[in-house]
């Protein structure tokens, strides 16, 4: 057995090109024992190449992917004790349910009944008892994917790889598979490697993420460290919406910023790196923002930024308001249970927010 303190599946230098295409460039990080990590990126940005390389379906340019300490350059993909969840469920249409599941097993040389009660295991564990002799050309794109996850982890791999798994199912039953995923994985304590574009769901199933960009690694960590405090501009813009004030560093005291804003006001903001009387820009999300309109403006302290409402949209459970603050664009998402009166298009407004929730980042980042 493999030391637990070890990771299940690392990653070092790894690169790939296709002919003066450079997919992958020098990107490495590790994977433990029961962790669900997510490889997030925009289309084109290395992700199903990554998980080829790992599979055993391409074979790397330069690095290095170890398998519970062992490395996998010389083991074919057949060899490697991988399960593979793809977007399309990739069912056999002649075979039944239990025979597409039991297929690994078969595969394997595993003993009828043997294969019998392991694929009952994995019906019950995928809720779809009963559906053993349905033909599998019969089911819903859901139910297809759940038999192809207990297809992928019927012979109880360490490492299951899920390529885009749910991108081809509607929204809400997206959102229900990514529940049961994690629910699956929590159950078995097996690692998983999720290759998706979509940040929504990253956030919703990992452990951890990885971001990748041009084949390299931008930031790994948790949903919430990603997101609160992103290592650069690109890995910030794609995991949401992110606002930018340009301004000065008046001074630094205990790792908050004091910013001089191109529009006047004093404003604070996390130290990200910047240095005092250099230029800058405060970063901050928009459902960091609070907002003020008329009267209830001067509530909001002098720190308060004056802003000029453009447009307001009703998203359901938020509006999106797009104000001007001295020429630049701001967004601002307000939960729709807190009515604010005074939102039409020219209203001048006053925003503000806490100083942990912004961060004063260099001009470059």
């Amino acid at each position: 057995m493999p030391d637990r303190q070890l990771p299940r599946l690392r990653l070092r230098d790894l690169s790939h090109s296709f002919g003066a295409v450079r997919a992958l460039d020098g990107l490495s990080f590790d994977i433990a024992p029961g962790e669900y990590v997510t490889l997030l990126g925009p289309s084109g940005s290395g992700k199903s190449t990554t998980l080829a390389l790992i599979a055993g379906f391409l074979q790397q340019d330069a690095g290095s992917i170890e398998f519970d300490a062992r490395p996998l350059h010389r083991t074919p993909a057949h060899r490697r004790g991988i399960g593979l969840v793809f977007q399309a469920a990739q069912l056999l249409p002649h075979l039944s349910v239990a025979d597409n599941i039991a297929l690994p097993l078969k595969l394997r040389r595993v003993g009828r009944a043997e294969r019998d009660a392991a694929v009952t295991r994995m019906l019950d564990l995928v809720a779809l008892r009963g559906f053993a002799e349905r033909a599998s050309a019969s089911l819903s794109g859901g139910q297809a994917q759940r038999v192809a996850l207990a297809r992928a982890l019927v012979f109880e791999p360490r490492l299951v790889l899920l390529d885009e798994p749910l991108g081809a199912l509607d929204r809400q039953l997206r959102e229900t598979m990514q529940q049961e995923l994690r629910a699956v994985q929590r159950r078995l304590g097996v690692s998983m490697l999720h290759v998706t574009h979509d940040q929504a769901e990253a956030m919703a199933v990992s452990d951890r993420m990885a971001v990748i960009e041009a084949g390299r690694l931008r930031q790994i960590g948790t949903p919430r460290e990603v997101y609160e405090n992103p290592a650069d501009g690109f890995v910030a813009s794609f995991l949401g919406e992110d606002n930018r004030l340009p301004g000065r560093v008046e001074a630094i005291e205990d790792d908050v910023a004091f910013v001089r804003l191109a529009g006047g006001a004093l404003v604070e903001a996390r130290d990200a790196g910047v240095l005092a009387g250099g230029a800058c820009m405060v970063a901050i999300r928009p459902e960091r923002l609070a907002v003020m309109a008329g009267a209830m403006a001067a509530d909001m302290g002098d720190d308060a930024v004056a802003a000029v409402l453009r447009e307001s949209s009703f998203r359901g459970d938020h509006l999106r308001l797009v104000l001007d603050v001295a020429g630049i664009t701001v967004v601002v998402k307000r939960p729709t249970v807190v009515p604010l009166a005074g939102l039409v298009p020219g209203a001048t407004l006053a925003l503000a927010w806490q100083a942990q929730h912004a961060r004063a980042v260099p001009l470059a980042l």
